[in-house]
């Protein structure tokens, strides 16, 4: 958290949960903030980013994705990942109620839900905004306050992404009681929050592609906020 000044009235922002990576000669790192880059204040947070390629100079903090159905909601704890050849991903949780994509109509209610967009040219622009987590839209919701307390939440957050150049992966943690996947190792009334995961080889989106999962990893004890990487050989 820091403060900036508009006129003569002190504005505090918020500035959470940055990651960063770095592939093609290209840093870039990502957060979720409520500036709204006019000197203002959001009524809601937002994935930002800055780029850099000397990690020494860095861009101006611009949106990830300028969409306006994202001002519906908050987005936290976002996580980048590329696979070194000029595609980048980027994962975060959200409690946007609807996203549309591919001429179609996502509604993930009032739970926290799993987005994700990519770049194909060394993060300069980004696209293919879509819910991440495959059972966004038949998870269980619950109570969500709205404020930054998303402890009282049922879905999904924290989410970590990795890839080896070829395999992508994505983990978190999850509590919904309705997983609705086959094999997923989810119990149907899970009373405690999970390590989920899914994976894919293919991270454009095309209408052939498909996530594998969301498979549930953990105990009957609570398991939270996994973290994950690639080695580059599989």
């Amino acid at each position: 958290m820091y403060i900036t000044h508009t006129s003569s009235h002190p504005s505090i922002h918020h500035h959470t949960h940055p990651d960063i990576a770095y592939g093609q000669g290209q840093w870039v790192v990502v957060w979720s903030s409520d500036d709204n880059l006019k000197g203002g204040k959001n009524s809601d947070l937002n994935i930002q980013l800055s780029t850099s390629q000397n990690g020494q100079n860095w861009t101006q903090p611009k949106l990830l994705i300028n969409d306006v159905l994202l001002n519906t909601g908050n987005d936290y704890t976002p996580s980048i990942a590329t696979d070194g050849n000029k595609n980048w991903a980027v994962a975060w949780s959200s409690t946007v109620p609807e996203i549309k994509a591919y001429n179609a109509t996502f509604s993930i209610k009032d739970d926290l839900d799993l987005l994700i967009a990519r770049s194909e040219d060394n993060a300069k622009t980004w696209k293919d905004l879509k819910p991440l987590n495959r059972n966004a839209e038949t998870d269980s919701p619950g109570y969500y306050s709205g404020g930054a307390d998303k402890t009282k939440a049922e879905g999904d957050w924290a989410p970590r992404i990795a890839t080896d150049g070829k395999l992508w992966v994505v983990a978190w943690t999850g509590n919904s009681r309705v997983i609705s996947v086959a094999g997923s190792g989810c119990p149907i009334n899970q009373t405690q929050s999970r390590m989920h995961f899914q994976h894919t080889d293919d991270i454009t989106f095309n209408a052939s592609n498909q996530w594998l999962g969301p498979y549930c990893e953990g105990l009957d004890t609570a398991n939270l906020e996994p973290g994950i990487a690639a080695d580059g050989e599989g």
